[in-house]
């Protein structure tokens, strides 16, 4: 058996939901002999991402026109939209917590409107993410 070997066609932010896609994709392709690393990465990804492709970008639609209001960098949206995504804060402390991890400023820039709005579609997602655990 092999392991996995792949190249780098392109470097962009994705969240853990994505990176779980690919994984699996890859791993049905190829069918590796994976190492404890690989397989340690795996169970994170299986454990904690869960959304399917139709609702991630449903929430990441949501969340983009939110987060653009406090920067216009493509890339810094990207980011922070996957951190939230990601992390899935539970109170408007987390996602202030999670808006500073790309600058002060644009934590600054966050008002509580800002703040609560975010939530409100981070707290859809997981109470989306708990439905189907219980299913």
């Amino acid at each position: 058996m092999s392991s996995i070997s792949l190249r780098v066609r392109g470097r962009r932010p994705v969240s853990v939901h994505e990176a779980r896609k690919v994984v699996e994709k890859v791993l049905k392709e190829r069918e590796p002999e994976l190492t404890y690393d690989q397989r340690e990465a795996l169970k994170y990804l299986e454990k904690f991402g869960k959304l399917d492709e139709e609702e991630l970008e449903e929430a990441r639609e949501k969340l983009r026109s939110v987060v653009r209001d406090l920067t216009a960098n493509e890339r810094t949206i990207e980011v922070l939209v996957n951190r939230l995504l990601d992390v899935l804060p539970r109170d408007e402390e987390e996602v202030k917590t999670v808006l500073e991890s790309a600058g002060k400023r644009i934590l600054r820039r966050a008002d509580e409107a800002v703040v609560k709005e975010i939530l409100e579609v981070v707290q859809e997602v997981a109470e989306r993410l708990e439905e189907s655990e219980e299913e």
